[in-house]
Parts: C-alpha cells; sequence; structure tokens
C-alpha cells in the first residue's frame, strides 16, 4: 500500500526534475497530503507535482482552491522580500558594506521554479569586523522594538513583514576544536576573490562560494536537525544546490573540509537522502557512496514526526505559564529530543547538547535572553 508520505515524496521529485508522477491510487487520502507538505513547508512543491498529475487522480477542487490561495500567498511572499532584500542592500551599501546573502532566497534560485520554494528570512553574513557597524546602520534606518532580537550568531529585526537577520557568524558546529576550524574557514571563504554574483529580480547580491556553500548548506540544516527540527525543505535545498553546482564542486578539496570539521558521515547521510528519497542523479552528488543508510532513514523518521523547526513534536505541547516554567518546559523537552535522536549520531548529538546548555548560560549571562 502507498502511504500518504510516499505520495508527497513521489510529487516533490516530479517537482523537483520535472518528470511524471509516480503511480498513484484513486483513494488518497488527500487532506493527510496536504498536511504533510505544510508540516515540511513543501506546499509550493507539492502544487507544481500536482500539475503533472492527470485529472482524474487529482484532489478535489476545495483542496484545490486551498491548494492555489497558498501559491498566490506565496509568490507574493517572494515578492515582498526580494523588495525588503533590494532596501536592507541599498541601505548597508551606502555605509560601505557589502554583505553577502546565506541561503533562503539565494537557494530559491536553484529550483526549476523559484516561487515554489517556500519563503524564510532574508539573512545576510557581515562577519565579525563588520558586525557591530551592520547593526548601528540598520537601528538607524529601520528603528528598533519588540521586533529586535540578538543571539550569539547573529541580530534580527522585522523589516515591514520581513525578517532579516545580519549574521557575524554564519553558522556554529558540535564540538569546540571543529568549530574553531569552521569559523577560521568560514572567514577565510569569506572574501571578495572567492564570491560570486547573483541577480535575483533585479537585485545584485553576493553569495558565498561553491566551496563554502556545499558544507554551510547542509551544516544550517543539520543544525535546525540536532536542535530542534528540520523539515525536508531544507534538505530539497541542499539537493537542488548540489545538483545544479556539482560540477563547480571539487571532490577531494570537499573530502578534505568534511573530514576537518567531522562532518562527513552527515554528508553521506544526507547524500543517502538526496539520491534515494529525492531523485538526485548519483553521478551529481560528491562522494556519494550509499553509506549511512540505517541513520539516513532514522534521520528521515525524526523528520518525517517534528516537521519544520520541530514544530510537530512535543515541543508545541502546552507550556506551564510564566517565564521559568517556559524555560524549564521548553528544557525538558528539548532534552527528550536529543535523546530520542542520539541514535542517529552520537557523536555529534552529545557535543551539539553541551553546546545548547552552553549557549543558553552564555546569552543569560549576557543578557540576550529576555526576561
Amino acid at each position: 500500500m502507498i502511504g500518504s508520505r510516499d505520495i508527497l515524496l513521489s510529487l516533490v521529485r516530479s517537482a523537483l526534475w520535472n518528470v511524471p508522477v509516480d503511480s498513484v491510487p484513486s483513494d488518497v487520502k488527500w487532506e493527510k497530503v496536504f498536511r504533510l507538505a505544510r508540516q515540511q513547508t513543501l506546499l509550493g512543491l507539492l502544487a507544481s507535482g500536482l500539475q503533472n498529475l492527470p485529472s482524474d487522480r487529482k484532489p478535489d477542487n476545495k483542496l484545490l482552491r486551498q491548494l492555489q490561495a497558498y501559491v498566490v500567498k506565496n509568490i507574493q511572499a517572494h515578492s515582498l522580500m526580494t523588495e525588503r532584500l533590494r532596501q536592507t542592500l541599498d541601505v548597508l551599501r551606502e555605509e560601505g558594506i557589502e554583505p553577502v546573502l546565506l541561503k533562503g532566497h539565494g537557494l530559491a534560485q536553484n529550483y526549476p521554479d523559484p516561487l515554489s520554494r517556500q519563503c524564510g528570512d532574508v539573512d545576510l553574513y557581515v562577519g565579525k569586523d563588520g558586525y557591530q557597524r551592520a547593526v548601528e546602520v540598520c537601528l538607524k534606518r529601520f528603528g528598533t522594538g519588540d521586533h529586535e532580537m540578538v543571539n550569539l550568531k547573529h541580530y534580527h529585526f522585522d523589516n515591514q513583514g520581513i525578517t532579516v537577520e545580519l549574521h557575524k557568524i554564519a553558522a556554529i558546529i558540535p564540538g569546540v576544536f571543529k568549530n574553531a576550524r569552521f569559523q577560521k574557514w568560514t572567514c577565510s571563504r569569506m572574501v571578495p576573490s572567492e564570491l560570486r554574483k547573483v541577480d535575483i529580480e533585479g537585485v545584485q547580491a553576493m553569495l558565498p562560494s561553491h566551496r563554502f556553500d556545499a558544507v554551510y548548506i547542509m551544516v544550517h540544516a543539520w543544525h535546525h536537525f540536532l536542535e530542534g527540527g528540520v523539515g525536508l525543505r531544507q534538505i530539497c535545498d541542499w539537493t537542488m544546490y548540489v545538483h545544479k553546482f556539482h560540477s563547480c564542486i571539487d571532490a577531494d578539496v570537499l573530502k578534505s573540509d568534511l573530514k576537518a570539521f567531522g562532518l562527513t558521515r552527515v554528508w553521506h547521510m544526507f547524500s543517502w537522502i538526496a539520491v534515494n528519497e529525492l531523485g538526485l542523479p548519483k553521478h551529481e552528488c560528491p562522494l556519494y557512496s550509499g553509506k549511512c543508510s540505517a541513520d539516513a532513514k532514522r534521520m528521515m523518521d525524526v523528520i518525517w514526526t517534528d516537521g519544520n523547526f520541530g514544530r510537530y513534536s512535543e515541543r508545541d505541547s502546552k507550556s506551564p505559564d510564566g517565564y521559568v516554567g517556559g524555560k524549564l518546559h521548553s528544557m525538558k523537552v528539548t532534552i527528550r529530543r536529543f535523546f530520542r535522536i542520539m541514535p542517529v549520531y552520537p557523536s555529534q548529538v552529545l557535543p551539539a547538547l553541551v553546546l545548547y546548555f552552553l549557549t543558553g548560560i552564555y546569552q543569560f549571562a549576557r543578557g540576550l535572553v529576555r526576561i
């Protein structure tokens, strides 16, 4: 029997590669498929995949109208995000700051239809040296308020409906020495000679090098998987990046980088999911070996259960009233989740748990958590 997960994956593969949808039975529980797509932030790809289904196999008109309403809203969100990106870049460039666009809106350009990717935030890397100046510029231009927040990696604010993050650090990986190497590597990669340009609906932006993005996009998704949950959309992001730029990725250099950061096994898990679940051709996936399939399947089970950012796990269970009660509840749920995902990759999960505690202590000590 074909389950809802298999049907959704078939529609997603159809959207990603513009191929026919695998056989779909006539008794599909479309409400469940739609719910899964929403949890994994894949409604846009679901809509694209449904276009390749015969009319007698499509959902009823009520569901199709709901999906069309989402598609229209997502297109509008893309337009708004592009405008906010343009506005923020203009403000920073006027002050001599040239940020680098991370993930998100830049990755959408790798899809057959960029508008099928659900929008997120605008993430701009300015580095430690330019960070304080960039924050001051945005404070002056966009003001302050409850929308303003700082954490260990970035400052973020609301720019008229779109969250903009100014990153002094692109990402943090588990393990003190591995993370130190990663931070040094990031700084060496974020130099003008390695950056590349992209045009997004007339907006010129700088993107990281292929050497950086091949690792970073995976690291970002892996970070979310460890700390709360990740949607399948973010695995699609990495898959489409590798598909489009596999010829630009030096396999030997990649192998060396992954080994330095202790991420080789993570790469094998992502590769297995990309090839065996999402349909990426094996020859387009550098270092693909088929290893870690059992770990990758366990990872997929967690992804299906928790959904995007873990919003469909017990993390969303009712939290007690009050600041202390809420924080203790969140900590309890997070720790329980760490132990649940431990079998996927114990030597990464344990350092991530330590990092979770240290980050919380740091933010509290620096007054970055609002009470």
